[in-house]
């Protein structure tokens, strides 16, 4: 069965311009912007932290909503992440990401991360045509695909308005492959969160 991802996008992509201007949903103005770097990884997860060679990634992200109350954390907003395999692909990525943390009295967060979103990979080298008996190069216009996050990480912060951040999060990528319906990676990284003024 075929997964149908060309719509995916057009809907995250609306839902994210209706809660970005609904006066219903004025309340998510951005509230935090994140940035991280980070090593992707093309496996299993929890089979070895940091796989070698280093597959360079980095990502900006923004949350519309926070509630933040004692000890428990919340907030829901968006992720654009991009990562390079030399070999395999490079990839962008855009998701809709949500995190619980658990603020402990001496400052140190731990957060349970999810998203979900479109993800367009390209293939990072020349690509050929075999037509009429001969290779003739051609572009790659990226394949669409769907992908599933979950995540674990810790958060400390600096001062009040900046926290360094490292998270690993595994990611599964749909569709794949006519012989194997999804892939698997890790990402393992650092970062830091910067609340914004209100």
């Amino acid at each position: 069965m075929k997964t149908n991802t060309r719509s995916f996008p057009v809907g995250l992509l609306a839902f994210l311009f209706v809660v970005g201007t609904s006066g219903a949903f004025a309340q998510f103005k951005p509230k935090t912007i994140r940035f991280w770097v980070a090593n992707e990884a093309t496996g299993l997860p929890f089979s070895k932290l940091i796989k070698a060679p280093l597959h360079p990634t980095v990502g900006v992200g923004m949350d519309f909503w926070v509630r933040s109350r004692k000890h428990w954390q919340q907030s829901l907003g968006t992720d654009l992440t991009m990562y390079y395999q030399r070999l395999s692909e490079y990839a962008v990525m855009l998701d809709a990401a949500y995190t619980l943390g658990y603020k402990f009295g001496f400052g140190l967060q731990t957060n349970l991360h999810t998203g979900v979103g479109y993800k367009r990979s390209f293939l990072p080298g020349d690509v050929y045509l075999f037509e009429a008996g001969k290779y003739t190069k051609t572009t790659h216009p990226g394949k669409p695909q769907m992908n599933i996050k979950l995540g674990a990480g810790l958060e400390y912060p600096l001062s009040p308005t900046l926290s360094l951040t490292t998270d690993y999060k595994i990611m599964a990528v749909i569709p794949y492959s006519d012989f194997l319906p999804f892939s698997a990676h890790t990402f393992i990284g650092v970062g830091m969160k910067v609340k914004l003024a209100k």
